[in-house]
């Protein structure tokens, strides 16, 4: 059953394709902050991005 499976969800930073710094440091805040959304989700689990890397 569906409902008794553990959904885990691992969420990698952003690819910076224009080589700016700044742009790094965006890609990985936006990461962040969709996992610090998503570890408030019941029944999900979220692997950290230094762990899934």
């Amino acid at each position: 059953m569906q409902g008794d499976l553990d959904k885990t969800i691992a969420i990698l930073p952003f690819y910076n394709r224009f080589g700016n710094v700044e742009e790094d440091y965006f890609g990985l805040s936006l990461a962040e902050e969709i996992i610090n959304a998503l570890i408030h989700i019941p029944g999900i689990s979220v692997i950290s991005h230094s762990s899934s890397l």
